[in-house]
């Protein structure tokens, strides 16, 4: 059990819930080049990996809420438990907090793209005969155009 102040502790594994996200991010780049491989058995592993992740995902959460709750946070946002932060932690907890967010913002993306990807897959399979690109991705519907750069690569 952690004996130490609920707040620091919850502090502390905030660096830890970024890098939960990060290894997400990486995972997900993986699952996007597996699906453009279209290798049944490297598909059926990566099955296999998603399903681990989201049970350590809920882990994870469920660890990041009781940590919340026993520092007094429970409903707090990010930007919440920030101001109430002691001054010398709050320039790391900004770097870990913005971490996170771009992590999300990178798997949210990836994500979308492997699931054209896997639309696209599926499709050439209904129709072999058709002459669509193998795993496509284009966001013209939304008017950004095929040119669209990873979240990282965009300038703020």
């Amino acid at each position: 059990m952690d004996t130490r102040d609920p707040s620091v502790a919850l502090y502390d594994f905030i660096e830890i819930y970024a890098n939960f996200f990060e290894e997400v991010c990486a995972l997900e780049q993986e699952k996007l080049a597996v699906l453009r491989s279209g290798e049944i058995p490297q598909i059926q592993q990566m099955i296999t990996r998603q399903q681990a992740i989201a049970k350590r995902m809920e882990n994870i959460e469920g660890k990041r809420m009781a940590l919340q709750q026993a520092a007094g946070m429970a409903q707090y946002t990010f930007k919440e438990i920030l101001a109430e932060a002691p001054a010398e932690d709050r320039a790391r907890l900004k770097m870990l907090f913005d971490r996170i967010r771009t992590e999300i913002a990178n798997i949210k993306y990836l994500n979308e793209k492997s699931m054209v990807c896997a639309r696209t897959r599926l499709q050439m399979i209904k129709d072999p005969q058709g002459d669509l690109p193998v795993c496509g991705y284009s966001r013209q519907k939304n008017g950004r155009g095929l040119g669209s750069l990873l979240i990282m690569e965009t300038k703020v």
